[in-house]
Formats: structure tokens, sequence, C-alpha cells
């Protein structure tokens, strides 16, 4: 498995030797996906942090009934 980092920062000689081993890397669907993959880690890193404040929210709520209000149903 390649090191995504050396995959970015080495694209065209890494390209070329897998071309070389009968595999065509396409540029255009890397740039796609690694991009699509940093929207989607944002996002995840966003939901997570409003996840975190919402549970120190219920966990300092002093009133129980807000507290059962503000909590998740499953």
């Amino acid at each position: 498995m390649l090191d995504i980092n050396l995959l970015r920062n080495n694209f065209e000689e890494i390209k070329n030797n897998l071309k070389q081993r009968g595999f065509k890397l396409d540029s255009k669907k890397f740039e796609k996906y690694d991009s699509e993959r940093k929207r989607l880690q944002v996002q995840t890193e966003t939901f997570q942090e409003r996840s975190n404040i919402l549970a120190k929210e219920i966990a300092n709520e002093q009133n129980q009934d807000e507290k059962k209000e503000k909590a998740p149903r499953g």
C-alpha cells in the first residue's frame, strides 16, 4: 500500500512506475477522491465537535427534565 503523502508529493514518479508494471493511475480520479476524502474528514470532525459540545451540556445540566430532553433518543 502506498503512503498517501508519498503519492501526493511524487504523483508523476509513482504514476510512471505503476505504468511500467501495467497499471494506469488516473490523476483526475485520484484528485477527485482525495478532495472528497478531505471534505468528509472535515465534516466528520465538525460533527464530532458538535457531539462533544452537546455531551458536555447534557453532563452539566442540573435540571433532570431538561437533561432528558437534550439527551439523544435511541
